[in-house]
């Protein structure tokens, strides 16, 4: 018997807040190197994570998630997409290699590193 994989539902639905930086920081126009910086609470880590995860699975890229600590990576954003994500996780979609701190998303190659 085949096992069934569960639906997979994006997570990233921006609230109004995050909408809003969600059109600061994206879409851009191809550049390398994207940098984002604001005030705290302005929904950065959440489009950080939506915009990522978006273009992961679009095509291959490699991507680089920095912060001052890996406890405010683990945080804010690794623990957060193991959550948010977990569907894909499960489905093997998305695969978290610790000792890296990266995801691989399976299907493109994209690589999302923790630095």
């Amino acid at each position: 018997m085949k096992a069934q994989i569960p639906e997979l539902d994006w997570p990233y639905y921006p609230q109004p807040k995050q909408a809003e930086a969600w059109e600061n920081m994206h879409p851009y126009s191809a550049p390398t190197v994207n940098g984002y910086g604001a005030a705290k609470f302005g929904g950065k880590s959440y489009n950080i994570r939506a915009i990522s995860m978006m273009h992961a699975f679009a095509r291959p890229l490699h991507i680089a998630i920095f912060a001052r600590s890996y406890d405010q990576l683990k945080d804010l954003h690794i623990e957060t997409i193991k959550a948010e994500m977990s569907a894909f996780i499960d489905a093997g979609k998305m695969k978290w290699n610790a000792n890296d701190k990266q995801f691989r998303v399976t299907e493109t190659g994209s690589v999302i590193k923790f630095i």
